[in-house]
């Protein structure tokens, strides 16, 4: 550097001082406030990306997000011109469970039938359980169809 005289420097980071809502299903709009917020070029939700164009209304005290589709509940990170910070709190995925294609698909009664499934198992705990529906294609439910656990 030439010349002389004082020179300033603003080196503080991003920080996160709140968002909200805290929890919230992939599709959520999600407000997040803090300091030296201005220029956010990614965000993340425990380590999942949010898509650039789902980060908005970004100024230096505040931004808007979508909270990712795969996202898990954790930190809420950030990286910024000014640096990179996360969130102390979690923001809270709520529990989820989704099917698999049913095999077979055609079937009549006493017909085994396999219902793959996964979760999220992070939103559950001890001794939750978990319990199936099954109606036929026009969605009609049977109270005469039993499930059986094998």
């Amino acid at each position: 550097m030439t010349g002389v005289g004082a020179y300033f420097f603003n080196c503080n980071g991003p920080a996160i001082a709140s968002f909200t809502p805290t929890s919230g299903p992939a599709g959520t709009v999600v407000t997040i406030t803090g300091t030296n917020l201005a220029g956010v070029t990614s965000v993340s939700f425990n380590g999942t990306a949010v898509p650039v164009g789902n980060i908005t209304n970004n100024t230096a005290t505040g931004l808007t997000v979508v909270a990712p589709t795969g996202g898990t509940s954790g930190q809420i990170c950030l990286v910024a011109t000014a640096g990179s910070t996360c969130s102390a709190q979690s923001y809270q995925y709520p529990p989820t469970i989704a099917t698999g294609t049913v095999s077979p698909q055609s079937f009549c009664a006493s017909t085994y039938i396999t219902v793959p499934f996964t979760t999220n198992l992070s939103g559950y705990n001890a001794g939750n359980q978990f319990g199936f529906q099954l109606s036929d294609a026009s969605g009609v439910f049977s109270n005469t169809s039993r499930i059986y656990n094998q």
